[in-house]
């Protein structure tokens, strides 16, 4: 899964050149006709005589933010990312600004492609910060996040793109099913397991390995993750609370949670209390831990079911109904998403419009908006779409 790769390279809109025959009579140490040669030569695919070009032009003067930028892009290429952010590495270069911003968030790119997670991270926020308005910096960060299974970044991320006037379906994609798995778990493994390598001490990465091994079956390898990190962590606790249930060691896991302790200081914990309190049919426990799980993240869809069970059974089946059709609606949500990327449908305005509407059966006013909008960039005469936009204008 290489999402985040999608629009390379990032800095040639920038450039604005445009590829032409060379003219007579240029000096080859000319610093145009040297800016002029490496692009030409990039876009010819001659990456060491492009390379040679920026050298020379270097020694000549400084070279600009869409040179360095190209310059950077050939050293990748090349398989030298090192080299590459070497070359983006100016101190004395802007450090405010969008040019600022274009050069953190091609770092952030280049720290993604050699699996070093949170320095791209902070790349990519760092250009934020820079430039809010930095739409390629925004989506590296949430495919980072979604490889890293976090859900809540996601969510906080999502607004800024779904604003957009005609925005992209895959970004509208991981808003969508920011808390729901969104990419392949065994490629999200492999990535994983990269971003370890190359980070050991990426807490996140080796948190998110763990589960997306769990998940796979491979629950021993799980463990042996996990066991790297500090057990009181909440959320290392959670995962290694259900690598314990999927053994059947049920102790295990209510040692790990406390299952009987009050209070549920962390959502995870609470949804795993809930279920353990569901097995032993406790209801008053169960409907405790799954509201608590609800009012830290009010989307959750397995707290939304399994409140509803626990409602049920304790005999309240007026009150568990709103729940029961809240996880409906997510897991309808989540199925028409998935379906219109797996069957190439993302141009399609009446599965668009499927979409926005059950975005409004969840009351995500903003999502229904963005996805009617991608339906009207494709039929821009559908009166229908026209008044449904409208009604939620």
């Amino acid at each position: 899964m290489n999402e985040w790769k999608r629009g390379r390279p990032w800095f040639l809109p920038a450039l604005g050149w445009v590829v032409v025959a060379m003219g007579p009579g240029c000096g080859r140490e000319d610093p145009d006709d040297l800016s002029y040669r490496a692009r030409f030569d990039y876009a010819a695919g001659r990456l060491a005589e492009a390379e040679a070009d920026f050298a020379r032009l270097a020694r000549i003067r400084r070279l600009t933010v869409g040179e360095r930028l190209l310059r950077s892009q050939v050293a990748s290429d090349r398989g030298r990312i090192d080299e590459a952010l070497t070359v983006l590495a100016d101190p004395s270069g802007a450090t405010k600004g969008p040019d600022a911003a274009l050069i953190a968030s091609g770092r952030g790119q280049l720290e993604m492609d050699r699996y070093r997670f949170r320095a791209a991270e902070a790349e990519l926020k760092r250009a934020l910060t820079l430039d809010p308005h930095r739409v390629e910096a925004r989506r590296r960060l949430i495919m980072l996040y979604a490889q890293q299974g976090r859900s809540a970044e996601i969510a906080a991320q999502a607004p800024a793109l779904v604003s957009m006037e005609t925005p992209d379906f895959l970004d509208l994609y991981f808003c969508t099913l920011a808390r729901h798995q969104s990419i392949d778990r065994a490629e999200q493994a492999e990535e994983l397991e990269r971003a370890v390598r190359a980070d050991p001490g990426d807490r996140t990465s080796q948190l998110a390995l763990a589960e997306c091994l769990r998940r796979l079956g491979r629950l021993d390898r799980a463990y042996s993750t996990l066991e790297l990190l500090d057990p009181s962590d909440p959320e290392v606790r959670s995962v290694q609370a259900l690598v314990a249930l999927d053994r059947g060691d049920v102790l295990r896991a209510q040692a790990l949670l406390g299952a009987d302790s009050p209070g549920d200081d962390h959502p995870a914990l609470a949804r795993l209390r809930g279920r353990l309190a569901l097995a032993r049919d406790d209801a008053p426990a169960a409907v405790r831990h799954f509201r608590a799980a609800l009012n830290a993240a009010p989307d959750d869809r397995d707290a939304h079911f399994g409140l509803a069970q626990a409602l049920r059974l304790a005999g309240q089946p007026e009150a568990a109904r709103p729940h029961a059709e809240t996880a409906r609606a997510q897991d309808r949500l989540e199925s028409l998403v998935k379906s219109a990327r797996r069957q190439n449908r993302g141009n399609n305005p009446a599965t668009l419009q499927a979409i926005a509407e059950a975005c409004l059966a969840l009351d995500r006013r903003d999502l229904a908006r963005a996805w009617y909008r991608l339906a009207l960039s494709y039929d821009r005469n559908n009166d229908q779409l026209k008044k449904a936009l409208s009604r939620i204008k």
